[in-house]
Order: structure tokens, then C-alpha cells, then sequence
């Protein structure tokens, strides 16, 4: 389980991302980028990461 709620967001662009993540950012919720998640399960279980938003660049051809 982690142990900190986050908002998910997968968008379809970079640019849709980037967007995202600097608007995220200036509202304080400390995005993060991840693709897959698997860091965000292992390393919340344990308290070693935190954020209020993370931005899914799994649907990104680019970033695949």
C-alpha cells in the first residue's frame, strides 16, 4: 500500500506533458514523471517517495 494520495494524469503529447507538469508544479504538488510506475509502488511502500501528482508518459510513443 502507499501511503500518500496523488492525482494520475496520462497524457497523449510531450507537450501535453510538459504543460502538465509545469502547472502541477507551480500549484505545489510536486509532479512526477514515471513510466510504468513500478519506482512509485516500491519506493511509497516504504516512505522513500512522495508526490502529489504523477504524470504516466507510458501512452507517449516518443517516450517509449
Amino acid at each position: 500500500m502507499i501511503s500518500f494520495e496523488f492525482e494520475y494524469y496520462k497524457p497523449a503529447s510531450v507537450i501535453e506533458a510538459t504543460t502538465l507538469f509545469q502547472s502541477l508544479d507551480q500549484a505545489g504538488k510536486d509532479p512526477m514523471y514515471v513510466s510504468g510506475a513500478t519506482e512509485l509502488i516500491t519506493l511509497g511502500r516504504v516512505n522513500q517517495l512522495k508526490s502529489g501528482a504523477i504524470i504516466d508518459l507510458k501512452g507517449i510513443s516518443a517516450c517509449v
